[in-house]
């Protein structure tokens, strides 16, 4: 489905800035308002390939990059524990991912969200 496709691309071209901001973007659509979506991505390896597009490419200046990984996990986290350690888990640590959340260059409003997200 959408779900594993948009995944795997992002994880098939993980070091391309331009495919992580438009995956990322695909992903915080898919998860938003939708359980089944999100469990779906999340069984699929959405979490761990956004913080990784996160970790590869944020906080470089590209506002749209990070702001839609921000929007991305948010969504992800959203209402679903699993996801929630997952992101954490990728990025080593829930402390850890809101410190690489405090280093992009997100707006601060999408950055509050994913720590709202997160707890």
């Amino acid at each position: 489905g959408a779900c594993e496709a948009v995944v795997g691309a992002l994880r098939a071209h993980a070091g391309h800035a331009g495919v992580a901001e438009q995956a990322c973007g695909a992903v915080r659509n898919l998860a938003c308002g939708s359980e089944a979506n999100r469990a779906r991505l999340g069984e699929a390896g959405a979490c761990e390939a956004v913080v990784g597009a996160l970790l590869a490419h944020g906080g470089r200046g590209n506002v749209r990059l990070d702001e839609r990984t921000c929007n991305a996990m948010q969504n992800l986290a959203m209402d679903h524990p699993a996801n929630r350690a997952e992101l954490a888990a990728a990025a080593g640590s829930r402390a850890a991912l809101l410190q690489l959340v405090a280093r992009c260059s997100a707006p601060v409003e999408s950055k509050h969200r994913v720590e709202m997200a997160l707890r």
